[in-house]
């Protein structure tokens, strides 16, 4: 007598036991997988320090080092840190590279519910000049968006000093080139808060100017 295959038999047609056992476990890490995939996709866990940044050439408003702007990038133009720093190619006969490197990043919202990052990069051509550049990213629906740029001046003149997130808009201090204590520093900042608004920041409301000892 040939034996019964509990695998290929099953009453009234339906699946055999063992098998819906399998498909319901299956299902189950499916499931599991894509709840902790949607929770741990946060902007938190980007690696700001080894990212691809929109670039262009520094160069081309390298006379206006005195304050801070918002600039327009090319779409095509790419730069590549490695560990914090990226070391640009230069013509033959230079002896020190330009480097952008990674300085920090700030998290918070820019209205409603959706998570923003504010990375700084730190550009030297080779001297004593150097600026800061603030990229603005947002996570929707698990897409990592670039929203922004921001030049800052340089150093004691105008140079990015904190960055923060509060009430949904985005608070920057410079340093005051009014109270510049030499070529590096400047004993005040001046405050600004931007506001995100149909695809741009804007300013909102009076700049503020403080000390940075108190």
């Amino acid at each position: 007598m040939r034996a019964r295959n509990p695998i290929a038999e099953s009453p009234q047609g339906h699946p055999p036991r063992s098998f819906s056992t399998i498909c319901i476990l299956l299902l189950f890490i499916l499931v599991f997988t894509e709840r902790e995939s949607t929770a741990a996709n946060t902007i938190q866990e980007v690696d700001f320090k080894n990212f691809v940044y929109p670039w262009d050439d520094p160069e081309a408003d390298s006379d206006n080092h005195t304050t801070w702007f918002w600039t327009q990038l090319p779409t095509e133009t790419r730069v590549r840190l490695r560990n914090c720093k990226h070391r640009f190619t230069v013509p033959e006969g230079s002896s020190v590279a330009p480097t952008l490197n990674y300085w920090f990043v700030e998290y918070g919202h820019l209205d409603g519910n959706v998570e923003a990052a504010a990375v700084a990069l730190n550009y030297s051509p080779g001297g004593s000049m150097s600026w800061d550049y603030l990229y603005v990213y947002e996570l929707a629906r698990g897409r990592l968006q670039f929203l922004a740029r921001l030049r800052s001046g340089s150093r004691s003149s105008g140079g990015l000093l904190r960055t923060s997130f509060k009430q949904g808009a985005l608070v920057l201090d410079f340093a005051d080139a009014d109270k510049r204590s030499g070529d590096c520093c400047s004993d005040g900042y001046i405050r600004v808060r931007y506001r995100w608004h149909d695809g741009h920041f804007s300013e909102e409301g009076p700049r503020e100017k403080g000390d940075l000892n108190e």
